[in-house]
């Protein structure tokens, strides 16, 4: 046998062995829906709530609220507890990004030109809402959530939160309108779950 060739061989062998006694866990999928007229005309963020033991790193690429048309984009943006968040003003105009009081992390940005990006890192989990003091307008909300399973919901209330691993969950949501809302989740390797949010409720 070529000797080059053995080499090679004798490389991926290692490899393929720990490939076969490690398999990479499979996850499940959970699908549902907000069933409420308003989850159809405004977007909510679905998450599974703090996992016993777990802890997860921030994303390599910040997410990103953008400033279009005097509107954040997207207007409702979950992100991962300990995530940076890049603030671009992608508009025509100056803006100047900050929170209303009530939000989990606080922070103004100061008046900034077009093109210009803003950074700023959230610890704690909660909802942020973020407001422009040039434009009283404009309006957005960054659901800080303690897992990297989340989704915001479509023109139909629905949802999909893939890549989950095995196990039982508290699922729930936030919107700017309706209550939040628990419902227990069960997810099984290589099959789908299907939840409805029903009952649902104005916030007061």
């Amino acid at each position: 046998m070529n000797v080059a060739l053995l080499a090679i061989m004798m490389a991926v062998l290692p490899a393929a062995a720990q490939s076969q006694t490690q398999p990479e866990p499979e996850t499940g999928t959970i699908r549902g829906v907000l069933a409420h007229r308003i989850a159809q005309r405004m977007q909510a963020a679905v998450y599974i709530a703090a996992i016993d033991g777990e802890q997860f790193d921030p994303p390599a690429v910040n997410p990103v609220m953008d400033q279009v048309n005097l509107t954040y984009t997207p207007h409702v943006l979950p992100i991962l507890v300990g995530s940076t968040i890049d603030f671009p003003n992608s508009d025509e105009t100056r803006h100047n990004v900050y929170t209303a009081n009530s939000s989990v992390c606080r922070f103004e940005l100061g008046i900034y030109d077009t093109g210009v990006v803003k950074h700023v890192t959230c610890d704690k989990t909660g909802v942020i809402m973020v407001l422009c003091n040039v434009h009283a307008e404009m309006r957005g909300f960054i659901i800080v959530s303690p897992t990297p399973y989340f989704d915001t919901t479509d023109e139909a209330g629905e949802f999909v939160i893939e890549g989950v691993p095995p196990g039982t969950y508290t699922l729930t949501f936030e919107h700017e309108r309706l209550a939040a809302q628990e419902i227990e989740v069960t997810v099984t390797a290589g099959a789908e779950t299907y939840v409805e949010f029903t009952g649902l409720g104005r916030k007061r």
